[in-house]
């Protein structure tokens, strides 16, 4: 950090941003009954899956913060993650 601050002009101010991504959503779980030994009872489950991703970032120093929910963690999402990021940050 101090690296950086050397080369920029006197007084430059620098945000610090941390970022993550998260996937949340359905997923399907093993399903039990109860039954008698020696049988095989039937066991419906549900068998959709269902996800999104949050990519979130934050600069505590400025109190900002940059958000969006996506259907798949990909370069496209990250792209737009990042446009909504620079749309926060100073000129």
């Amino acid at each position: 950090m101090a690296q950086i601050r050397r080369s920029l002009p006197k007084g430059t101010r620098i945000e610090l941003w941390w970022q993550d991504e998260a996937r949340i959503g359905q997923k399907t779980q093993i399903t039990r009954r109860w039954a008698k030994r020696g049988t095989r009872p039937v066991a419906p489950r549900d068998l959709r899956r269902a996800s999104a991703w949050i990519f979130g970032a934050i600069c505590p120093a400025e109190g900002k913060g940059a958000a969006l929910v996506m259907p798949r963690c990909n370069s496209e999402a990250m792209d737009m993650h990042l446009a909504e990021i620079s749309s926060q940050v100073a000129p």
